[in-house]
């Protein structure tokens, strides 16, 4: 349903599973095993120096000083 973009229910219809069954799978596992295997390279637990260039950031370009975020 990632690369594709169909419906659970196509999805189920194809392997002949219901379509709680496609979510279970598509939802827990293979979610868990996209997570697993790209969180390391594209989104790395950051670093002190990490927050502190964000935090740099936000003082520099906004004046809030002691800031790492804001919605």
């Amino acid at each position: 349903f990632l690369a594709t973009g169909d419906s659970f229910s196509t999805i189920g219809f194809n392997y002949r599973v219901g379509r709680s069954t496609v979510g279970e799978i598509a939802g827990d596992d293979v979610s868990q095993a996209i997570w697993d295997v790209l969180q390391p390279e594209y989104k790395p637990e950051p670093t002190m120096e990490d927050w502190n260039a964000i935090e740099e950031g936000f003082r520099e370009r906004w004046n809030f000083p002691n800031c790492i975020g804001a919605l």
